[in-house]
Parts: C-alpha cells; structure tokens; sequence
C-alpha cells in the first residue's frame, strides 16, 4: 500500500510539473486538415513560442517537430515520413545544427550520422546501407 501511495504522489508530482502549453493553429492544407501548429508556453500574462509540429494532409501523422527556445530552434527535431516512420533528428542550439544527427533509410535502419558545431559539420561522419552495414566515414575538421 505504501508503495502505490508512493507511485501515485510521484505521478501526481511529474503531470502537475507540466508546461502550461497553448496549441495555436497557424496554417491549413487545402484539405482543411491542420498543417502547422504552434505551441505556447504560457505563464501568468506572457507567452513564449514552445514548440512547432507540422502535420501531413488529413493525416495526424507529424511531419516535423521540434523545440524553440527565444524564438529560435533549440533542443531536438525530428521528422517523420508519411509512414510514421523517423525520418531524421538533429540537435539544435539557439536556431543552429549544433550536436549529433541521424538520418535513416525507408527500413528504419541509419543511414548516416554525425555532429555539427555551430552549424559546421565536425568529427567523423558514418554512412550506412540499408542492411546496416557501415559504407564509407567522412572526417570533417
């Protein structure tokens, strides 16, 4: 007993630490279905740009999405293909590629990785087949 008790005060703690976040639908597909949707992260009387996703026509598959922070991207994107399946995921720091990437095949296996520093590609750069076999390394300095 003590131990649900335990369980559910920790829930209860994490969901009430949740952001406050206003979904903002900005554009349409022509088939009226939501395309791009903002979200806010509101806080008393101020609002601050959150997050982005943007949807595939008539589908509630996310295309892209991703963190923002002073109103430029920051933390992790991802972006899925019209399957659901990931597509690719970077790191960003104050709107720049900085940290690691992937990109992956239709089968979902990586097709290459590799990092950039303010939006430079840096380090060791792995390119895969489709059977995850390691084709080719580029160094970038």
């Amino acid at each position: 007993m003590k131990k649900l008790l335990f369980f559910c005060f920790i829930a209860a703690s994490l969901i009430g630490c949740q952001p406050n976040y206003t979904e903002v639908i900005q554009t349409l597909h022509e088939d009226g279905s939501r395309r791009l949707v903002y979200y806010y992260n509101v806080h008393n009387n101020d609002s601050t740009l959150a997050m982005l996703r943007e949807y595939y026509p008539s589908s509630p598959i996310i295309r892209i999405e991703g963190s923002f922070k002073n109103n430029e991207r920051d933390g992790l994107w991802k972006s899925w293909r019209e399957d659901g399946k990931l597509w690719s995921e970077g790191e960003f720091k104050a709107g720049i590629r900085d940290g690691i990437t992937k990109v992956y095949h239709e089968n979902g296996a990586l097709y290459y990785s590799g990092n950039y520093k303010d939006g430079q590609r840096i380090g060791t750069w792995k390119f895969f087949n489709e059977e995850g076999k390691m084709i080719k390394e580029v160094k970038y300095e």
